[in-house]
């Protein structure tokens, strides 16, 4: 009396007998079940029962009907394919990024009463359905989503009552066609001759402790992580750490950051330590920096206000032998044994935040 199901192994798994199954049964393999909701196993792993069981607790149809709502894109007509089920395709994608479309299809819709039918869809129908689906409805899903999850006692989240958040750029290859070159463009040789895949870049705002995404922007090739950075700032407040790594502090950078109500804690180059003004117990000064000429004329063709000055700390350490610079702005007020809310904040911190925040954007989705 053996079962039907190979995927013997799980220990969450019990048999049932080959007696008990049935008519219509049948035609599901249903050998094995799950001691609780997931469907029976029909060759589709426990993990991935339970990621996607994971996956519609989190994204709720009710969350993702609005969003279809909202942009109306529900189908006009009975589809094979209907919108609230592309959009849960595409966010299996993520999950299963090394998976082909039929697979990761196979997957979602395991143990669907009458999900036999989908076996007819090809790879066509599912990049047709995603076209008709378009990228609004899933930055609005997203936006539903996105958010802090650290709990006050959440180890790794916090630092003196500030929230650690990281912040960090990375680019993804995209599918090598003319419409993703022209519209996020890639490298090229230096007569302009393009190689390689179209990419995109991201930047994306995390939560250090959960590594929860609290925002993200996407841009093109040539569009820098810093312009990207600069939204973000809409998604911090009072309370919020940001930590960045070199390459995205500048006077634009440290204002719409510090105007949202957040510190930022950013590694500097050495270009960046503007003109010292005050020197502090504590070893680090105060410095001031002004926007250039061309970065003034450039945001006032873009309709953005840059302030005359910023003024940030400036501290030094020396790591592997090499002096390195950290930026953060002023504590606003000393903190128990009058030392400044930032002075004895480690450096190694910066590069854990910056590997963190790498691990969730180097991902395909």
């Amino acid at each position: 009396m053996g079962p039907l199901c190979r995927r013997t192994g799980d220990p969450a798994l019990r048999l049932v007998p080959r007696r008990r199954i049935r008519g219509p049964a049948r035609a599901h393999a249903v050998a094995l079940e799950l001691r609780g909701s997931l469907p029976a196993c029909d060759g589709v792993g426990r993990g991935r029962r339970v990621r996607i069981g994971i996956l519609t607790k989190v994204f709720t149809a009710e969350l993702v009907d609005a969003a279809i709502a909202k942009h109306d894109r529900a189908e006009r007509r009975r589809r094979l394919l209907p919108a609230r089920l592309v959009v849960y395709f595409v966010l299996a994608l993520c999950l299963f990024a090394r998976e082909s479309y039929e697979e990761v299809l196979r997957v979602l819709t395991s143990g669907i009463p009458g999900s036999h039918a989908l076996a007819r869809v090809n790879r066509s129908s599912l990049c047709r359905a995603r076209a008709r689906l378009g990228e609004d409805v899933l930055e609005t899903v997203f936006r539903q989503v996105a958010g802090p999850l650290a709990a006050p006692a959440a180890p790794g989240a916090w630092w003196r009552g500030l929230r650690l958040l990281a912040l960090d750029g990375t680019q993804f290859d995209l599918p090598d066609s003319t419409s993703n070159g022209d519209t996020f463009d890639g490298p090229s040789t230096t007569g302009g001759v393009p190689f390689g895949f179209p990419q995109v870049r991201a930047v994306v705002l995390a939560e250090i402790g959960t590594h929860g995404v609290l925002d993200a922007r996407l841009g093109g090739y040539r569009d820098g992580e810093r312009s990207l950075a600069y939204p973000l700032a809409g998604s911090t407040g009072p309370g919020d750490l940001v930590i960045a790594d070199r390459g995205f502090w500048s006077v634009e950078f440290a204002h719409v950051f510090t105007v949202a109500g957040a510190d930022l804690l950013v590694r500097l180059q050495s270009n960046h330590l503007g003109t010292a003004q005050e020197e502090l117990p504590d070893s680090s000064y105060l410095s001031m920096a002004r926007p250039g000429k061309e970065v003034r004329l450039r945001a006032a063709r873009e309709g953005r206000t840059l302030p005359r000055h910023v003024i940030y700390r400036v501290i030094t350490f020396t790591k592997d032998g090499k002096v390195a610079y950290l930026g953060t702005t002023p504590a606003r007020s000393p903190r128990p044994g009058g030392r400044p809310a930032h002075a004895s904040f480690r450096p190694g911190v910066i590069a854990t935040a910056h590997a963190q925040s790498r691990s969730r954007t180097a991902g395909p989705c």
